[in-house]
């Protein structure tokens, strides 16, 4: 079908650029690029090589697809997930792919050698690490995988997140949603005046509203991402951020002096 609907094509110049792209930058990997620009006397032939390829990898991606979803079916736990948990599970793997897409997730072997671990078994020792909580550790295709982006320039991992990733784990935070949130740009406030009650005896409700906006007006705030306030050592920020995090009911800002 779809061989004869492109040989039927007046711009079979066009299809067959278009194609021999395709198979040069996506599934079919078997021709060599030398292969894919044929003499004028062999065009019609390399177009009909070209589509039934393609109509090739078509197939083969159809047949994987239904292979996907079958095991996905048979899957209790897939099974058993709502539209909910679908619509979440779909976030997850668009951030996740987006984080992957733009920062190195290595595996052991690699990451023990930015860290300079020289022992004989390497994986008994990233597990200790991962176990003592003092490196990201992520769960990909069976491997455990470590982002890059937790290393500071010496190669060790950033003092201060080892400091605090005890407690965020202990807050229910997961490895993942720690990679997350490590990029995600935030906006918390440091400190505010403090507000003083006796200026708030007879006062209009529009008195009220004006005193908020002064006293917002004047609050201090850091705006950022808890990766970049790794970067620059800014332990008091990144600690603010976690807190703000974790905890941002029982986060105490500092009050200065009143308006």
């Amino acid at each position: 079908m779809l061989t004869s609907e492109l040989l039927a094509s007046d711009t079979n110049d066009d299809v067959f650029n278009t194609l021999a792209q395709v198979m040069l930058d996506k599934e079919v990997a078997c021709y060599q690029h030398t292969q894919l620009i044929p003499s004028p006397n062999t065009h019609d032939a390399a177009l009909i090589e070209i589509v039934n390829c393609v109509d090739q990898a078509l197939q083969k991606r159809a047949t994987r697809n239904q292979q996907n979803q079958t095991q996905l079916a048979n899957n209790t736990n897939f099974a058993e997930l709502n539209e909910t948990d679908l619509i979440l599970l779909h976030r997850f793997v668009k951030r996740r792919d987006g984080l992957l897409k733009n920062h190195p997730f290595i595996d052991a072997s690699s990451f023990a050698q930015l860290l300079g671990i020289n022992d004989q078994n390497v994986a008994r020792k990233m597990k200790q690490l991962r176990d003592k909580q003092q490196v990201l550790a992520v769960e990909m295709t069976g491997s455990v995988m470590y982002p890059q982006f937790q290393l500071d320039k010496e190669g060790t991992v950033y003092p201060t997140l080892v400091a605090e990733l005890p407690r965020i784990l202990a807050a229910g935070r997961s490895h993942w949603e720690i990679c997350f949130w490590l990029h995600d740009k935030q906006t918390i406030i440091i400190s505010r005046p403090a507000i003083d009650t006796k200026a708030l005896i007879n006062i209009s409700l529009e008195d009220v509203i004006t005193l908020g906006q002064v006293r917002e007006a004047n609050c201090i705030y850091h705006t950022g991402t808890p990766i970049n306030a790794l970067i620059k050592d800014d332990i008091v920020n990144f600690t603010h951020l976690v807190d703000d995090w974790i905890a941002p009911d029982e986060r105490t800002i500092v009050e200065g002096p009143a308006l």
